[in-house]
């Protein structure tokens, strides 16, 4: 979803405002996987820190599941911080604390640190994805933290 309107100027409607809301008897930490939980044919580009960070449950051992497919994850990372209490570069896409993730025929190119940072018992598995031009590398595992690849199976895009 867009925030902002395709044609005219910005303030000529209404913004929209994703929201995520719980049905009824529902946890919200199901609805909030459910809202958030799938990108495909996404472009996320130039972003000062991570292009992506996926952070696991902070109550509960349930993994958070994310999936994605025919995503660009381009030139972030790239911010090397001012004074700031965590300095870059960063990587493009990071997965912390019990996360499940998925990218499917996915690019991470060109990150300031390594393109996939898997840490603390998390893992990624990259399905006919590619990695290239990270400055740090393809990928980064630590403290239990795992990136799987498989082949491509044809036609997910």
């Amino acid at each position: 979803m867009s925030l902002l309107p395709r044609h005219g100027h910005a303030a000529s409607r209404p913004r929209a405002r994703p929201t995520c809301r719980a049905p009824r008897g529902r946890p919200w930490r199901a609805a909030l996987q459910d809202a958030l939980a799938r990108a495909k044919k996404r472009k996320v580009h130039d972003c000062a820190r991570q292009g992506a960070v996926l952070f696991g449950p902070l109550i509960g051992d349930e993994p958070l599941v994310a999936k994605a497919s025919c995503c660009v994850f381009s030139a972030n990372g790239q911010y090397m911080g001012d004074n700031d209490a965590i300095r870059g570069p960063f990587d493009g896409i990071l997965a912390r604390s019990n996360v499940e993730a998925e990218l499917a025929s996915c690019l991470v190119e060109d990150s300031g640190s390594a393109g996939i940072a898997a840490l603390e018992d998390s893992t990624v598995v990259l399905v006919g994805s590619t990695l290239r031009g990270n400055r740090r590398g393809a990928s980064s595992a630590k403290g239990g933290g795992q990136l799987v690849v498989q082949q491509d199976p044809a036609g997910i895009c």
